[in-house]
C-alpha cells in the first residue's frame, strides 16, 4: 500500500507532471521530424517521406533519441548506484538537445 501511496503523490507533484510534458514533447518533436521537409544541397525542398527519414536518420536522430529517454524514470525506478552513475553520463545529450530548440 505504501508503494501504491508513493506513486499516487509523485504523478500530482506539478513538477512531475511538467517533466512528463516535457518528455512526452520530445517524443512528439521526433514524429514530426519525420515529416518535415528539408533543403538538399541542390537547394531542393524534399517532401518524399523516406528521403526525409533518412535524412533524420543521418543526422539528428539519435541526439533526439537519448534526449527523450525519461532520465528521471531510470533513476526513480532503481536502487542501484551502478545505473544511475551510468544514467548521469547521458544527461548532456539532453542538455545539448535543448540548447538546440532554442
Amino acid at each position: 500500500m505504501y508503494v501504491c501511496m508513493m506513486a499516487y503523490s509523485r504523478y500530482h507533484d506539478p513538477i512531475t507532471i511538467i517533466d512528463l510534458i516535457v518528455d512526452i514533447m520530445f517524443i512528439v518533436d521526433i514524429l514530426i521530424n519525420f515529416r518535415t521537409t528539408y533543403v538538399n544541397k541542390k537547394d531542393e525542398v524534399v517532401s518524399h517521406p523516406a528521403k526525409i527519414a533518412i535524412h533524420y536518420f543521418k543526422g539528428w536522430f539519435l541526439i533526439d533519441v537519448v534526449a527523450a529517454i525519461p532520465f528521471d524514470l531510470l533513476l526513480f525506478g532503481s536502487g542501484s548506484d551502478e545505473v544511475q552513475a551510468s544514467v548521469r553520463h547521458l544527461l548532456p545529450f539532453s542538455v545539448y538537445n535543448a540548447r538546440r530548440i532554442g
